[in-house]
């Protein structure tokens, strides 16, 4: 048994709807589309073993546009091969080429848009506070808008930043 890397599933090499070969190993794929998305793209599905991948914490998120800002930004560093920012977790894991990028230029990417990676073991992993009216923020980062929403599988009123 073989498995698809771009869907996860189990495939029977004698069943392969697709087949490729990269880096000297042979792909099986469970049917062509995941084969196309797959040559589009192969250092996704097939990490380089020199890659590295790290968890950056960052701070300042409060909401998905936040982590949209950063995982843009990231996807166009050269050498970042995959990104993904979570506001919820405050992480952003990034896979980069170390011939291309490093931390550092990681970091520096973050805290150009405005956000902010602590030092190694520094991470706070506390909620970003709501800023107040006269509360001034990073630049490029919008005073955003303090309104009141009801969630809905709740029925709670809470405060919720929208940022511009």
């Amino acid at each position: 048994m073989a498995k698809d890397p771009v869907c996860g599933m189990t495939v029977k090499p004698e069943k392969a709807a697709a087949i490729r070969e990269y880096r000297g190993e042979t792909i099986y794929f469970c049917n062509p589309n995941c084969k196309v998305k797959f040559d589009e793209a192969p250092e996704r599905y097939v990490p380089d073993k020199s890659n590295e991948t790290v968890a950056l914490p960052v701070e300042g998120m409060s909401c998905a546009k936040c982590a949209a800002k950063i995982d843009n930004a990231m996807r166009e560093t050269e050498g970042v091969i995959d990104c993904a920012v979570d506001h919820v977790t405050k992480k952003a894991k990034t896979t980069f080429a170390p011939a291309s990028a490093e931390r550092g230029i990681l970091v520096s990417v973050i805290e150009e848009r405005g956000y902010t990676v602590p030092p190694k073991g520094l991470h706070h992993p506390h909620p970003t506070p709501i800023p107040q009216e006269d509360t001034e923020l990073p630049p490029g980062r919008g005073a955003g808008e303090i309104t009141t929403a009801v969630v809905a599988a709740s029925g709670k009123t809470s405060e919720v930043i929208k940022c511009t």
